[in-house]
């Protein structure tokens, strides 16, 4: 993790509390189609730089009739605490970090 960063989402971290603890995206055809690839790396970079403990990644959807999350037309779609709730069009990183409960780090991406 990028030390200033994580120390910007520790201290919006005490603003706000942690939406999740974990995140995952729809990569189905639909949420693809809306930019679910870009949203899943906003998470993963999001996580990685800022140093927070939240498992991310694609959603496991095999036990759905269509392998989604019914809600494609308003994609990309996120599930978050295994599921908690779905929260729909996360799109870019400042999406993404709402839903980690963060603030966007001042400089982003990082260098």
């Amino acid at each position: 993790p990028h030390p200033e960063l994580a120390n910007q989402a520790r201290t919006a971290q005490t603003n706000r509390p942690q939406h999740c603890a974990s995140a995952q995206v729809c990569q189905n055809k639909h949420c693809r189609k809306r930019g679910a690839a870009a949203t899943l790396k906003h998470f993963d970079m999001l996580v990685d730089a800022c140093g927070l403990d939240v498992r991310v990644g694609k959603a496991d959807c095999s036990d759905t009739e269509h392998g989604c999350f019914d809600e494609c037309t308003m994609g990309p779609n996120v599930r978050v605490d295994g599921g908690r709730g779905i929260t729909n069009g996360v799109r870019g990183a400042a999406a993404a970090a709402d839903v980690l409960g963060i603030e966007l780090p001042d400089v982003w991406p990082p260098e």
